[in-house]
């Protein structure tokens, strides 16, 4: 038998989210200038290449996470009887953080994040005697239980700000109450409990021929609520004003039941190529929106309006049918390796998270469907050189057009689905003594124009990034030194888009770091 146990805990305290840019000036943009300049007295760069931002809240945030895993595996009739245990804690608070990422100071949120994950699996693998298959079967359970809380104040310049929107629809200063102080104080929080049973197979028909098989029969049980435990009473209150907030509070659950599989047919003509195809059933359990507006606004809220009922804060499960044909072969005495597949999937109930204003939502597409061709390769050019080139074309991944999503998203092309992707890199390590061996890797990256928001509606144009390092390794005395460069060339890009809480028409986007080097340095003992 043997027995493993792994821990790890950490804690970390700093500064958070202040690495946003504008992409995209809305309307508004020019009065929250003014408010920018009334408060901090200085108006960010609208270039997000100088990675400028103006924010009123310190953007606190405290993390603790800490888990352990233990692993037993023990030899039993022929097999191998494996047990993996695992608990997770992780929980984090932000204090005094800007949602609307900009200089104006119109509101703040506090909020608190809480997860705790136990899991166990057990499985049992083995050869079947007198044949040339082997299985595995098992079993697998987990649960998770979360818990959150939020508070969100109306910060010095919420009047002004409310005063301007409002009066560009033609109504007079004072038509809501913005004053600083407490809006909402929200407690939320929900489960998330999951059972398996699980087998798989191998066999090899022939010495070409072979099959491998899955099955696997899931319940998965989602559980959310909602509450307010405080929220303003004026009628003034501008979210209240807008028909926005107080939405409905809830306690849902949702129970769903899937069998998935995987089929896979290998026919090996050679000793150096594989042909595959490969068929998944694929599945993701559907849920409860934990959110202030998960069952909807204040018109669907029977405490603000007498015979309104709330939305269903749930939504579905999620099923794919994956279909993969390729190859993967080696030539030139085992130093060039390439794997090469057409891939196909057909989506149904595509859960797809929205941020909306200043709430985020999982809804449901009917149907997407994605094609493409990926390839892989590697070539060992020496003892000391090799090279990495890996391709991807994605000329299909879109939603269904059949009107049962919104308008914005029917047809249009996923979100981080570029046409293009590759990856290239060279990597050395290069004995210069016996004593001493030079290392180094160069690495480029692309990814032709995509989607990089959620509603799909702002596409960034193709990005490239180069990361090199260089460095020397005393193998003696198990050291390395390395320095080290990523994003070389400062490629400005965002790697993720959103529209702007309260500032309709304007995408703010969280920018990707710009050039960094360091020197490192690695002793093992």
């Amino acid at each position: 038998m043997t027995l493993r146990v792994v821990a790890d805990y950490t804690e970390s305290e700093g500064d958070c989210c202040y690495a946003t840019g504008l992409l995209v000036a809305g309307p508004l943009q020019p009065a929250i200038e003014a408010l920018t300049l009334q408060g901090t007295g200085a108006i960010p760069s609208s270039n997000p290449a100088r990675r400028e931002q103006s924010l009123n809240g310190n953007g606190q945030q405290s993390i603790r996470d800490y888990g352990i895993a233990m692993n037993i595996k023990m030899r039993m009739g022929g097999g191998d009887l494996t047990s993996i245990t695992g608990y997770r804690h992780f929980d984090v608070a932000q204090t005094d953080m800007d949602p609307d990422f900009s200089g104006a100071d119109i509101f703040r949120y506090n909020e608190t994040f809480r997860s705790r994950f136990v899991s166990q699996e057990l499985s049992y693998a083995a050869d079947v005697p007198g044949t040339s298959a082997n299985i595995l079967a098992g079993a697998y359970w987990s649960n998770e239980k979360l818990d959150m809380t939020r508070q969100l104040p109306w910060a010095g310049q919420a009047q002004a700000f409310w005063d301007v929107l409002l009066g560009g629809l033609g109504l007079p200063s004072g038509s809501v109450d913005a004053s600083p102080g407490l809006i909402s104080d929200e407690d939320m929080g929900g489960a998330a409990r999951s059972f398996a049973l699980f087998g798989h197979g191998n066999i090899s028909l022939t010495d070409k021929w072979s099959v491998s098989t899955g099955l696997r029969y899931s319940v998965d049980e989602r559980s959310g609520r909602f509450a307010y435990r405080y929220f303003r009473p004026d009628a003034t209150e501008p979210f209240r004003f807008l028909g926005v907030q107080p939405g409905p509070h809830y306690d849902e659950d949702t129970r769903d039941r899937a069998m998935t599989g995987t089929l896979s047919l290998q026919y090996q003509p050679s000793a150096s190529t594989m042909l595959y195809f490969s068929y998944n059933r694929g599945y993701k359990a559907g849920g409860v929106n934990i959110d202030a507006n998960g069952a909807g606004a204040v018109s669907d809220n029977p405490d603000e309006t007498p015979g309104a009922l709330p939305l269903s804060p749930l939504y579905q499960p999620e099923t794919v049918d994956a279909f993969e044909w390729g190859v993967k072969a080696t030539y030139l005495g085992g130093r060039l390796s390439t794997s090469a597949a057409i891939f196909y999937n057909d989506i149904s109930g595509l859960q797809i998270a929205q941020f909306v204003g200043v709430r985020t939502t999982i809804i449901n597409a009917s149907g997407a469907h994605s094609l493409g061709v990926e390839t892989q390769n590697r070539l060992q050019l020496n003892d000391w050189l090799s090279l990495t080139a890996d391709v991807t074309w994605l000329p299909q991944a879109k939603y269904t057009d059949d009107g049962q999503i919104d308008p914005v998203l029917a047809g249009a092309r996923f979100r981080f689905a570029p046409r293009f992707s590759a990856n290239m890199s060279a990597r050395f390590e290069r004995p210069v003594f016996e004593t001493l061996s030079l290392t180094g890797y160069l690495q480029y990256r692309y990814r032709s124009k995509e989607f990089i928001d959620t509603a799909s509606t702002y596409r960034q144009d193709a990005v490239s990034v180069v990361d090199a390092s260089l460095g020397i390794e005393l193998p003696s005395a198990q050291l390395k030194i390395e320095a080290w460069v990523e994003n070389a060339f400062d490629t400005t890009y965002a790697n993720q888009a959103l529209a702007t809480p309260l500032q309709a028409g304007s995408i703010s986007g969280f920018m990707a770091p710009p050039r960094s080097f360091g020197v490192g340095l690695n002793v093992d003992f």
